[in-house]
């Protein structure tokens, strides 16, 4: 019983904290459905696909299990990279100093473990070209991507005069054995 009311009265403290970020515009998700908004255009989602695409073909290339896209983290994703791009910042923590596992957890996902990539380009024709391979020559990009016990991911793109921002959650559900 003891516990219960610890989790319970945890849970009211994330709440507000959540709310108090949304009233100071802080980096919460935003109000769009799945938390985030949807690819911008066909394009878009195409660049999301060829990111998700070829990172599994890394992945199989060095024995790692292929991962699994999840349409909650791509929206997250998706937002933090709009959100990154509209208030000129580029970093694994936002504003208002939340990071990627604040960002899962605000959605209301459990996990296990959770990890993110993140890149930009300006006035790039191909944008996402070449971009899993400039990450595989980062250390820590490449420990994400060839992280075997990651099974979900999501990629979100989002593009404003010229620049591309994008990002990569990588993802293991806390009920995954």
């Amino acid at each position: 019983m003891e516990n219960r009311k610890k989790r319970y009265a945890a849970r009211i403290v994330m709440l507000l904290s959540m709310l108090l970020i949304a009233l100071r515009g802080g980096d919460c998700l935003s109000a769009e459905p799945e938390h985030g908004p949807a690819p911008q255009s066909d394009a878009i989602h195409q660049m999301e696909s060829q990111i998700f695409s070829e990172v599994n073909a890394v992945r199989q290339k060095h024995d790692r299990p292929k991962l699994t896209e999840n349409p909650t983290l791509h929206a997250i994703a998706r937002d933090y990279s709009r959100q990154m791009i509209r208030k000129e910042f580029f970093s694994h923590t936002g504003p208002s100093g939340l990071t990627v596992a604040d960002r899962i957890q605000a959605a209301g996902v459990s996990f296990r473990m959770v990890g993110e990539n993140l890149a930009m380009t300006e006035n790039v024709d191909r944008p996402a070209e070449g971009l899993v391979a400039d990450w595989m020559e980062s250390p820590p990009h490449r420990k994400n991507i060839l992280e075997g016990e990651y099974t979900q991911t999501g990629v979100g793109v989002w593009k404003e005069k010229g620049l591309y921002y994008f990002t990569q959650i990588f993802f293991r559900p806390l009920d995954a054995e």
